[in-house]
């Protein structure tokens, strides 16, 4: 009887430690997962931010910005959808602003575009770096809780499988 009370608890520390186990690395990932999600947050917000900048620039010239600005107010958190939507939307706010007819600009407000133009690009490369990191990140998060004990524990603690952020490129060569 002492031997079978004896494995009975040897099997449930063992049981314990691979919960244990378990629920440490499924947070890890999904702390990684979260992290990477929140810069792509960060990096829609600045654009977010210049093209209401740039687009205040346009409207000293009764320029019409409702295709350039976005009304909305982006909060961090975002679902995978929502930031994809976004960044497509945004993509082709930056379009619109480009193709804006800056003849009868004063100079300086055409240096001022010229420079918004320039960020919104660097930020339009970085948040596709930034998405890669993301997707390698839901990549890892996704193998962790379809593989065990991390499948047992994400079970348990309803966890899903996170998306990957796509987008699609415009083709700029006219193919």
């Amino acid at each position: 009887m002492g031997t079978f009370i004896g494995i009975a608890c040897l099997v449930l520390i063992v049981v314990l430690v691979i919960y244990i186990i378990g629920v440490s690395g499924l947070d890890k990932v999904e702390s990684k997962f979260r992290n990477e999600s929140s810069g792509i947050d960060t990096y829609l917000w600045d654009i977010q931010h210049r093209l209401k900048k740039a687009a205040a620039v346009l409207e000293k010239y009764n320029v019409d910005t409702s295709e350039i600005k976005d009304p909305q107010e982006l909060g961090l958190g975002m679902p995978v959808s929502l930031q994809m939507m976004k960044f497509t939307e945004y993509s082709t706010k930056m379009e619109n602003l480009a193709a804006v007819d800056r003849t009868a600009f004063s100079e300086e407000d055409k240096q001022e575009l010229d420079k918004y133009d320039s960020e919104l690009e660097a930020l339009r490369v970085e948040l596709i770096g930034e998405s890669v990191k993301h997707n390698k990140a839901v990549n890892a998060y996704n193998s962790r809780i379809a593989t065990f004990p991390y499948s047992f524990v994400a079970k348990r603690k309803r966890k899903e499988p996170k998306g990957i952020f796509v987008y699609t490129m415009k083709n700029t060569d006219g193919i």
